[in-house]
């Protein structure tokens, strides 16, 4: 009984020690990033028109093509 118990502790450990090795060496688990060809274009600021009041807590919703701006 004791025999079978060392055999069986003995093989789960190599197993276990088999399973946490990985497959490829050369495997890492974040996948390469593709190189961009084109660089990003820069950001424009578009600067406000028509009657402008600073606003505290602004919350925007768009409905169909028109956007709302809420404010506290």
């Amino acid at each position: 009984m004791q025999s079978r118990l060392i055999f069986l502790l003995i093989i789960s450990t190599a197993v276990l020690m088999t399973a946490c090795q990985p497959l490829d060496p050369n495997w890492t688990a974040v996948p390469p990033v593709p190189e961009t060809e084109l660089p990003a274009t820069p950001g424009v600021t578009l600067e406000p028109q028509g009657f402008i009041q600073r606003i505290h807590d602004p919350v925007m919703a768009k409905e169909g093509d028109t956007y709302y701006v809420f404010s506290t």
